[in-house]
């Protein structure tokens, strides 16, 4: 079976595109879909936080995703590619934005869009609908992609999501923003939708429902259909009443993440539960599969499997993929992760496929490590995390070095001169199979000294490798802070 076969209840690492083009036409019922913003922004991960929510100092965060675009040769091919293809939905949106926005970002991002939408299409049953997440920063333009991928006569609603109850700006020259578009599209006018009821409040019931009849039943007069002729009016009971349509306007209370959320993870951009649960109910119904092609931290996931859906989550991160598994669908019964490595073998296969790929996945397998955001002139360190119990006079930041294939003394020496430039406590030398430390590396590991932790002392260098990952061998590190929350993390090895 492919590594992107098609199997709901599976979380996949890797690009959507890659991974949907595996996937059958008509498969999916519902997509929502949370992609970059074209923000210009990056979204960092915090080790823990400061009075103020900000980092300690900048090796207190990692970007979890860097949401700028240029315009380089791949993303020059991609649009030619889809301006000689008549037959690509976007073909009419991409050729007039190419010459309203020519060489830009802003187009190197919209055909990104663009090639995912379409396979978003394929991939939709006649019956199932689309919901794309996005800011005002590049909403106006998808919206003309999503019109001709898929039918301008098939846009439903745009949605405005208030996402701040209030926000404090120091803006001088704008409004400062407080909500995010929700494109929603039918595959067909077969689409299947269920209207949604907010409880009425204490004020319309007063209002409206005025009258009680002699069972105490509360009931409102309204005209019937003929009145012109019949003059007749009827009762309309509050108890038969399902509540107050939602309409386009989501600004309500709970429909927000607030700071002290305990829902929140740590992870940027992480949407509320109760935002993806209503969307799903719409849309869907139980046992039919819901698709999130960005999926992040598993927010999708996690409302479908509450509402007795199937779910498919993809994301590029294995940070992401990983936080997932943990702690949003540990329960999920039957749930997969596929594209990445299951035993050593796989491993061995993708390191010498993708060494950066490799890198960014060894880095997730010690507890609390996220990858560094470079991996090139990174200095050797490709990720790093921090320690639950800061040594005295210490920073507590632990960074990791990993090689796929054979190393040099001077390799394991550069991560030494890490930890005597002060800013780091600890270093692990990460390798795909088991190292028997040569005399030369175990004088590195004891001229870097140890540092003491309760009652157990760990050499300030370690060594480490996937082989002992997949032996279930526990990791050579102390106690680590969560990367996202700050708090403790317990060991990650790979379960049954």
């Amino acid at each position: 079976m492919s590594e992107f076969a098609f199997r709901p209840n599976t979380l996949y690492y890797g690009d959507c595109l890659d991974v949907m083009k595996n996937w059958p036409d008509a498969s999916v019922d519902l997509i929502y879909l949370d992609p970059p913003f074209k923000s210009d922004a990056k979204y960092n991960i915090l080790f823990g936080k400061d009075t103020e929510g900000k980092a300690r100092d900048p090796m207190a965060q990692f970007t979890a995703f860097q949401d700028t675009w240029y315009w380089t040769n791949d993303a020059n091919e991609s649009v030619e590619k889809i301006k000689g293809a008549v037959g690509h939905p976007a073909h009419k949106a991409i050729c007039g934005l190419a010459e309203m926005l020519p060489e830009t970002g802003m187009l190197a991002y919209l055909v990104y869009m663009a090639d995912r939408t379409a396979q978003m299409r394929r991939l939709l049953k006649d019956t199932g609908s689309i919901y794309l997440h996005c800011d005002p920063s590049a909403s106006h333009y998808l919206k003309t992609i999503m019109d001709c991928v898929f039918g301008a006569k098939n846009f439903r609603n745009e949605i405005v999501w208030r996402k701040y109850a209030g926000r404090k700006s120091n803006a001088k020259v704008k409004y400062p923003t407080q909500h995010d578009c929700i494109f929603f599209y039918a595959k067909d006018a077969a689409a299947h939708f269920a209207p949604q009821y907010l409880p009425m409040t204490d004020l319309e019931i007063s209002k409206k429902y005025t009258n009680v009849d002699e069972d105490g039943r509360r009931y409102r007069l309204a005209w019937g259909r003929n009145y012109q002729t019949k003059g007749e009016q009827r009762k309309i009971y509050l108890d038969d009443q399902p509540g107050r349509m939602i309409g386009t306007l989501w600004v309500e209370d709970g429909l927000q993440l607030n700071t002290s959320s305990s829902e929140r993870l740590g992870y940027p951009t992480q949407k509320p539960l109760a935002l993806l649960e209503r969307i799903i109910q719409a849309s869907s119904n139980k046992g039919e599969v819901v698709l999130d092609p960005f999926c992040g931290c598993g927010t999708t996931a996690h409302a479908a499997y509450n509402l007795k859906r199937k779910f498919l989550g993809i994301d590029i991160s294995p940070f992401a993929i990983t936080r997932v598994c943990k702690d949003r669908l540990k329960n999920a019964a039957g749930m997969e992760v596929r594209g990445l490595p299951t035993d050593l073998q796989s491993a061995h296969a993708m390191w010498k496929d993708n060494p950066f790929k490799f890198e960014r996945w060894a880095v997730t397998t010690l507890p609390g490590f996220v990858p560094n955001d470079i991996q090139t002139g990174d200095g050797g360190i490709d990720g790093r995390g921090m320690m639950l119990h800061k040594p005295e006079g210490e920073k507590g930041y632990v960074v990791a070095q990993v090689k796929g294939g054979s190393f040099t003394p001077d390799q394991l020496r550069a991560l030494l001169s890490q930890l005597r430039g002060k800013k780091v406590s600890m270093g692990v030398f990460v390798t795909l199979e088991k190292v028997k430390p040569t005399p030369t590396m175990l004088k590195v590991q004891t001229d870097a000294g140890s540092l003491t932790q309760g009652t157990h002392k760990y050499n300030r260098i370690q060594f480490w490798s996937i082989a002992e990952y997949f032996e279930k061998v526990r990791s050579p590190l102390p106690p680590m802070r969560d990367p996202g929350t700050g708090g403790g993390m317990q060991e990650t090895i790979p379960t049954e």
